[in-house]
């Protein structure tokens, strides 16, 4: 358990909602058991999963410092056990317990890098695209 003592921990059912695109409450989530998936759907109802996650993940890490809605929602795959942890818990036990900061960090500089990597291999292969070249 990533969170230990300072979690409150659920099990989800296969599509069920853990934290609905739009919601503003200031909670961040981390997979113990499962997966989970990060999607986002239009006005017109068109729907885009962004990532599929799994133990030991995080998501939800930015409402903790933030107020604006969530871009996403996320949902679970499958059976999965997720800890919620909301933003006044996260601070107070990052003071008696420094190493929640430093694993959380961690997975935003995880994903951070993942979107880099996404982001230039696109550029990538777009500009291959243009040129004909396949390099």
């Amino acid at each position: 358990m990533l969170f230990g003592r300072h979690n409150t921990s659920r099990v989800y059912k296969d599509g069920q909602i853990i934290l609905p695109q739009g919601h503003r409450g200031k909670v961040m989530g981390v997979i113990e058991a499962g997966r989970v998936e990060i999607f986002h759907k239009t006005e017109d109802g068109e729907e885009t999963v962004h990532t599929v996650l799994g133990p030991n993940e995080t998501f939800g890490v930015d409402s903790l410092f933030n107020d604006c809605p969530r871009f996403s929602g996320v949902r679970a795959i499958g059976r999965a056990t997720v800890s919620i942890m909301d933003r006044r818990d996260f601070i107070r036990h990052t003071h008696s317990d420094p190493q929640l900061a430093f694993i959380v960090l961690k997975s935003v500089f995880q994903r951070i890098r993942k979107a880099d990597e996404k982001a230039i291999n696109e550029c990538v292969n777009t500009e291959q695209r243009k040129t004909g070249s396949n390099k």
